[in-house]
């Protein structure tokens, strides 16, 4: 009875329990259930989400990849040599009363040949001629490479022509003859002289530079640049050591300390200006990037700048033309003051002073060339970019276009999926610069809400050029959640609805004014009609994304 009785308890707490238990992981499956529905969701949002963007992204994608209206063809017939225009010094002139705004490509090879292998391939300099040319470009610059041979990305790097020829005896750092510096190499002039021709022909100006601040390095990317220089004492059978100090650099000869190698560097300087001086389409460049804060012993690079600077305006001095002469800036810390106060008549300045992203209203002390290089290196950051400088008075843009090929592979560089939009906005704001009278233009920010507007603002022939930005995008919206491509590569610009509006100061026309709007994404003028002016009126982009708004007076 007893036993039974104890059973029939255990029995019954054991039932209860095993409901209690059952109960339990009923919940606890409840809560797994929810939980797994709750995770469900959320990948099918994210995942949703995801596949909304992508098909934006595609979308996007089909518009930067449509066909763009061309830029117009440059005539070469209009070319004429460049100085700074007295009446708007913020410009180019040809001499004829008429703006040259440049507009181009920065690419590495376009004089010298590189690659992994010796002799390296051959460029081909008719195809980027031709590239240039259907972007509407009036502009390029090559990198001119000192050195014969250095390391790039952990493998050798090869250069041809060289500027010296190459005669021994005895072999150099890379294996080949040892160098002549009194002896110039005709093959690598004689390209010069016929690729600046070439460009000419296509109405397409070059910069020049003598010197590059690589050449002479240790280090960076490309490695060991000095341990192929010409200079090098160990490469050359003049006895010349342009590292008397054995920092394992060339520095030292671009300070002034070294005589002789000064004294080399005139008598290419004058060889160059010798086979180039009759062409009008060359704008010099001192060096590529030159160090600009290094000095030894009392001597520094500025001094040295400086000096070659005037030594070329000094010998073309006595030349049948003068052409101008550009200052990049100074790396590895660059100061932007010393650009704008130097002797030279154009600069293009770092990314410092808001050159980056939103160009400073231009004064005209200087033409400014605004280089993606120096500021982005290959990035773009989209046409609004340049849009904005543009319509602060900027002379000039330049892309450092990495990815015109494929020389990623090859040790430098890098593409980038807006770069085509990017090149044909270049070729349309050269348009809008030949269109307008843009001698008479000034940057007037306090004339429009956006703060970016070229203008002459007169009671009769007003012009008024305005860029009003777009003023929200997803791809902002991606990059401040951390989803911006790296490697300088960005997502295309991908437009929300239209947000954008502006408002311009028009008291200064009193009469009736017609206008326009120009999509940097399509390359397309849209008609807007007429305005009077004399007061403030509001303009809103019949499209989404940046917009162009074009005003004048058709007398």
């Amino acid at each position: 009875m007893l036993l039974r009785s104890l059973d029939q308890t255990i029995y019954v707490k054991l039932d209860a329990l095993m409901k209690r238990t059952r109960k339990d992981m009923n919940k606890v499956q409840l809560v797994n259930r929810t939980r797994n529905i709750m995770r469900s969701k959320f990948l099918i949002i994210v995942v949703g989400g995801l596949a909304i963007l992508g098909v934006i992204y595609a979308v996007s994608l089909m518009i930067h990849s449509a066909d763009y209206p061309l830029p117009k063809v440059r005539s070469s017939a209009a070319m004429g040599l460049l100085q700074v225009n007295p009446a708007n010094p913020r410009y180019l002139t040809d001499g004829n009363g008429r703006v040259v705004f440049l507009v181009g490509s920065n690419y590495w090879n376009l004089m010298q040949d590189g690659g992994r292998t010796n002799p390296p391939p051959a460029f081909d300099f008719d195809a980027f001629v031709s590239f240039a040319v259907e972007h509407g470009y009036n502009y390029m610059k090559p990198h001119v490479w000192e050195q014969a041979w250095h390391q790039s990305y952990g493998d050798d790097w090869y250069t041809q022509p060289t500027i010296y020829k190459r005669t021994g005896p005895g072999k150099a750092l890379d294996g080949d003859p040892k160098f002549d510096l009194d002896q110039f190499n005709d093959a690598y002039f004689n390209r010069l002289r016929a690729r600046v021709i070439q460009a000419g022909q296509a109405g397409i100006y070059v910069v020049l530079p003598l010197f590059d601040r690589f050449s002479v390095e240790d280090g960076n990317t490309m490695t060991d640049q000095w341990l192929g220089h010409p200079f090098n004492a160990n490469n050359n059978v003049n006895g010349i050591n342009g590292d008397p100090t054995g920092q394992g650099n060339g520095r030292d000869t671009e300070i002034l300390s070294i005589p002789a190698v000064t004294a080399y560097q005139e008598a290419y300087i004058r060889h160059v200006v010798d086979g180039l001086n009759d062409l009008d389409n060359i704008i010099w460049e001192v060096a590529i990037e030159p160090e600009g804060n290094y000095s030894r012993n009392g001597s520094d690079s500025f001094d040295w700048l400086d000096h070659m600077l005037d030594y070329i305006h000094t010998y073309e001095a006595a030349k049948p033309k003068q052409h101008p002469v550009l200052y990049s800036v100074f790396a590895p810390i660059g100061d932007n003051n010393v650009l704008f106060a130097s002797k030279a008549e154009m600069i293009a300045p770092n990314g410092a002073d808001g050159f980056s992203f939103d160009s400073p209203p231009l004064n005209g002390t200087k033409v400014v060339l605004i280089d993606t290089d120096h500021i982005l290196w290959t990035e773009t950051k989209g046409a609004d970019w340049a849009w904005r400088a543009f319509t602060r008075g900027a002379g000039g843009f330049v892309m450092m276009d990495g990815g015109y090929s494929d020389y990623d592979d090859q040790g430098g560089g890098a593409s980038y999926d807006d770069a085509e939009n990017f090149r044909y906005n270049l070729g349309w704001i050269l348009d809008w610069a030949n269109r307008i009278n843009l001698a008479a233009m000034t940057p007037r920010p306090d004339l429009c809400s956006t703060g970016h507007c070229l203008a002459n603002p007169v009671a009769s022939g007003a012009e008024y050029l305005v860029y009003v930005p777009s003023g929200s995008t997803a791809t902002a919206i991606l990059e401040i959640l951390g989803m911006q491509r790296k490697d300088h590569r960005r997502l295309s610009s991908i437009y929300l609805p239209t947000d954008s509006r502006v408002t311009v100061d028009l008291s200064e026309t009193p009469g009736s004014l017609s206008f326009e709007w120009f999509n940097p994404r399509t390359g397309k003028v849209t008609p807007g009609g007429t305005v009077v002016g004399g007061t403030n009126r509001h303009f809103t982009p019949p499209f989404t994304g940046g917009a162009v708004l074009y005003l004048y007076q058709s007398d």
